[in-house]
Order: C-alpha cells, then structure tokens, then sequence
C-alpha cells in the first residue's frame, strides 16, 4: 500500500554483523504498512497489543520468510505508531527488511533522522539520549548509558544549587569530576581503537584473533603475510574496542610491502592506543629499542610494548627490558592466553578505564560536555562567574 512519506524506517543499531539488529517504523501508516508482512502462529492484531509487550513473530514476503522477529509496538506523543522490530543481526536481513518497507510505502532514513522525528518538541536532552543508545555496541555499555541518563540530570541540579547558595569549591569539584567522567565515557560509545604494530612474525595477527576473540586474520609463520591492516571488532570489560592488524615493518625494497609499512603508520593517528608487539624469544631488534626508549610524541596516541611468544622461551635480554619498563609492557604468548588478561587490564588502565562502570553521571554527547566544560571555565576565572556557570548548566540537561 503507498502511503506517501509519512511513515520512516531505519535500522536504530550500528551498522555490520551483530546479534541483534533493530529496525524501527514510525508514523500513523506504520500499523497498515507492515500488517501485511508480519505472521504468527497466532493472530497478530497490532491495535489489541499492549504497549512495549514484546511479541514473536514472522517478517515475510509473500510466501517467504525473511526473518523471525520480536515485536513491540507503542505510540508516540503525536499518536503516532512506534513499531520496533528486533531482527537477527547481519546487514543482508537488515537491507532486505528495510527494501521491504520500502516497497510498501515508507521512507527509509537513517536512524538519527528518525529519532528526531519521534524528540519534536522533547527536550534536546532526550534526544541526544536516544541518538547515544544507537552508538551502543555491548550490553554493559548499554546499561551505563541507562544510568547516566538517569543520574546526570540530578548531579547538574546538585550543582547548580551549589551554585546558587555559593558553595563554589563543592561545585567545582563536583563540575570537574563529570567533566573527566564525559571524557572517559565517549569510549563507551565510540569504542577504542587500538593498532598492532611491529617487526614481521612477531604474531600480531594472532594476538588480535585472540583479544577480538574471532579468527578473523590470517596466520602465518610466513614473515610479510600481513599486506595491508584490518579490522577486528570485540570487547574488554564490556568496552567495545577494536583492534587493528598492520604489515610487519622493516626495512624493505618491495613496493607492496612498503605501500603496506606505510598504510601502517597511517593508522596511527586516528589510533587510542598503540600496541607495539616484540618476539620475546628472538633477540631485542635496534628499532624496538630505539622505540621503547624514545619519548613519546605530543599529539600521538600512548602506547604499550607488548612482548609475545612467552611459550618459546623469552631471551634474557628480553627479560631485562621488560623489567624496566614497568607497567607499560606484558609479557604474554598470544598462542597459549598466557599474560592476556594482564594485557586487557592495561590496556584499561592505559585509557584511564579500570573502573569504568563507577562512572555514574557523566555527559555523553559534545553538547553536553562543552557546556559543562564552559561552566567549569566559568568558575574558575579570576573572579568566577557564577550567572554564567549557572545559565551554561541549564542548557545541559533542559529539564
């Protein structure tokens, strides 16, 4: 049935391969445009279900079944229909389902456009809440994010009454420690990227199947058989985090293998943490030493030297390093698991993120961190003010 283009659908989860992936349809035609494509073992009446009660069912195309579904329906505060479907994840089920509601007459949108469609007239608040559950790529995550949404508003009001009464070094302290918590927090939400560099055969493509926890690079004892970087999504601690393979790098005539070294180094820069992988059980190379005692760049991300292949017997040599450089090495053998979870907690403790689920209140967009930045701003000049702190924390929250 074309209904024109009130009715929108898009998929609310992050795009690629997931459990679960959430196709959203909203409008007043939503009920009639999906009615014909959804089966039950029994009957299905949208308009008799009750509010967010979570329904199986079939999405189909005539005689064909596309995918099983879980099905909540509700209505917004324009009374339009709200209707979530919660599909196996994976994007060819995804594309089909949303080519479907296409042919049947809605527009199709990405997600943040249809999230603002549903926030007209809502606090901006609210909004940027929804659009933040979107980014959500684990369950722990998720709930964190349900948590600060529902303790920031409070904490802001805290402030703000601190403010007014002039508790100004309560206030400052407590605006500074939600500032810190909003800068940690947007790896909850983005996630972390972490780039494996390296001398060739040090086993960095066994590292990140193993830390991905999935065998998605090729191995080899073959130097040289990584060309080009790749991706590996997983999780440490309920933190998304992904983790990215490079070529091997040495010294090199090849033009292949040089193109590969220098596409490498160009994933560096937009890297949270850089891991730098050594063969413990080979002597220390001069560019890893050269690397380890080098200071570290201003604008370059930090880094961790990561000795690998503790199986084999590490070199003593090796062992001496280690021993100096404290904290910012593990010793580990990719192969066996050994020492990797002392890598996940440094790799933690390396973001500042070791006790990550303490935060409790923290602003997770920019718009709420720059106006909480701006009212820290505000009481710390010379002499503080205070109108100005106050009225940047009303445009925080809205509510």
């Amino acid at each position: 049935m074309q209904t024109g283009h009130s009715t929108r659908a898009a998929c609310l989860t992050p795009p690629g391969a997931g459990g679960i992936a959430v196709v959203q349809v909203v409008g007043r035609d939503a009920a009639d445009i999906l009615r014909p494509h959804l089966a039950a073992d029994r009957p299905l009446d949208l308009e008799s279900l009750i509010p967010n009660r979570l329904r199986l069912c079939r999405v189909v195309d005539g005689e064909e079944t596309i995918d099983d579904a879980v099905l909540a329906t509700r209505r917004d505060h324009l009374d339009r229909w709200v209707i979530d479907l919660n599909l196996h994840g994976g994007p060819r089920v995804v594309q089909r389902v949303l080519l479907l509601l296409k042919r049947a007459g809605a527009e199709i949108v990405d997600g943040k456009s249809l999230v603002r469609t549903q926030y007209e007239g809502r606090p901006v608040f609210e909004r940027e809440a929804a659009e933040a559950l979107m980014l959500v790529k684990t369950r722990p995550a998720a709930a964190w994010l349900a948590r600060t949404v529902r303790h920031l508003p409070a904490e802001i009001e805290a402030i703000r009454d601190d403010l007014a009464a002039g508790h100004i070094d309560p206030a400052r302290h407590r605006l500074a420690v939600i500032c810190e918590q909003g800068r940690r927090s947007r790896y909850l939400l983005a996630g972390v990227r972490v780039v494996l560099v390296g001398r060739p055969n040090t086993g960095k493509s066994t590292l990140a199947n193993k830390l991905a926890g999935r065998e998605g690079a090729i191995v080899s004892d073959q130097p040289g058989t990584t060309r080009d970087w790749t991706e590996h999504p997983g999780a440490v601690a309920g933190i998304p985090f992904t983790f990215v393979d490079t070529a091997g790098l040495r010294e090199t005539s090849d033009p292949i293998e040089q193109e590969a070294i220098r596409r490498a180094h160009s994933q560096l820069e937009p890297a949270d943490l850089a891991l730098r992988v050594i063969d413990a059980s080979q002597s220390l190379h001069p560019t890893d030493v050269a690397a380890i005692e080098a200071e570290p760049e201003s604008g370059k991300p930090p880094g961790l030297f990561v000795w690998n292949k503790s199986d084999l017997g590490p070199r003593p040599d090796q062992l001496a390093m280690i021993a100096t450089i404290g904290s910012r090495g593990a010793l580990i053998s990719a192969e066996t698991g050994a020492g990797l979870d002392d890598l996940r907690e440094k790799l933690l403790a390396a973001l500042d993120l070791g006790q990550w689920q303490e935060i409790d209140a923290a602003p997770f967009s920019d718009r709420l961190l720059g106006s909480c930045q701006e009212a820290l701003s505000a009481i710390e000049g010379d002499p503080p003010d205070l109108a100005t702190a106050i009225d940047r924390l009303k445009t925080v929250t809205g509510l």
